[in-house]
């Protein structure tokens, strides 16, 4: 079974052995295929403008369509790059940027210093929305994820960080 990856030309693609480094006009980023594919059931070609995953095992066909889809993430991340929307609800709460920590004011004593790590940068729509964007999806992921952690929305009230977008809701009162 064959899939086929068609990208864009200003995107170049090299292989050396199990690493496939992709540049685009927004960044670069590599991706180790054997971290996806211990066992060797694939095979991949690249052309000109193509790249072509070959599933040598008949029975693995889950981890040829999952190969097809991170690798089409990481082409389109490193094309267009990764955004992702956060709000900050609760009266008084703010989100200020100073150098590269975050800072919020969320209802403690002190306000939060959170590090914005390089590869993530952090644009301040007002002062309780900000956008992450970066390259590397699951790396802004998880950086979103990790902020969602420290201010977890309140069940009750609907406080805290939510990602754009998001429902969430709410336990009623007694």
């Amino acid at each position: 079974m064959i899939k086929t990856l068609n990208f864009p030309r200003d995107l170049s693609i090299k292989q050396d052995q199990q690493i496939l480094k992709i540049k685009g006009p927004i960044g670069i980023t590599s991706f180790n295929l054997s971290l996806i594919d211990p066992t060797g059931d694939l095979s991949f070609k690249l052309n000109n403008n193509s790249l072509k995953i070959l599933l040598l095992n008949i029975k693995n066909k889950a981890l040829l369509i999952t190969c097809y889809k991170l690798l089409s993430t990481l082409f389109h991340s490193v094309c267009f790059g990764f955004f992702i929307n956060i709000t900050l609800i609760g009266v008084g709460y703010r989100i200020t940027q100073k150098d590269d920590f975050l800072q919020i004011k969320c209802g403690f004593s002190h306000k939060l210093q959170i590090k914005i790590p390089t590869g993530i940068k952090v644009f301040i729509v007002n002062s309780t929305q900000i956008i992450l964007f970066g390259v590397n999806a699951a790396f802004v992921q998880h950086y979103a994820s990790t902020l969602k952690q420290l201010l977890k929305p309140d069940p009750y009230k609907g406080k805290g960080l939510r990602f754009h977008e998001e429902e969430l809701r709410l336990k009623p009162k007694l």
